[in-house]
């Protein structure tokens, strides 16, 4: 199964991250129906930003690189990492562990570049030039989430 999954991450992220929209969307639905609870702001920020948003970068650079610099898929040994990333992420969440929660969005960013230079070095062809893009885009994903993650370690 990891094997097949490996040459085609789209078909585990996109849907993760379809259930992760979609259940950020139904916090809101549910308290405006029930009222139980408080404003579940926290849990649905994260929910789009850990969830919806990181997990779609996340495939979308996972497919996109390999095709670009025409080198291996995600090997099965990277998607377990992934894998693992994208749990402790989502646990963190459930669990309202804000601060693991930031570290695992900021580990599952250092596995994209791990993942970007492995791939870079191994390249039959070079990136197109907008491909800067990527790799900024990562950056900046980088310093996000830990400055997040340095905002929830300070104490208050």
């Amino acid at each position: 199964m990891l094997k097949s999954l490996s040459k085609d991450p789209i078909k585990l992220f996109f849907p993760i991250s379809l259930f992760c929209l979609l259940y950020a969307s139904l916090l809101w639905i549910l308290f405006g129906l029930f009222q139980v609870g408080n404003f579940p702001v926290r849990a649905h920020a994260n929910l789009f930003i850990g969830g919806f948003l990181y997990y779609s970068i996340l495939v979308f650079f996972i497919t996109t690189i390999p095709h670009y610099m025409q080198t291996q898929k995600l090997s099965q040994r990277d998607l377990f990492i992934s894998i693992l990333i994208i749990l402790s992420t989502f646990f963190s969440n459930i669990f309202e562990s804000i601060i693991l929660f930031w570290f695992f969005i900021l580990l599952g960013f250092i596995f994209l570049i791990y993942f970007l230079l492995k791939n870079f070095l191994s390249r039959k062809q070079n990136p197109p030039l907008s491909f800067t893009f990527i790799v900024l885009g990562i950056l900046f994903g980088v310093l996000g989430s830990l400055s997040k993650l340095m905002y929830h370690l300070e104490p208050n």
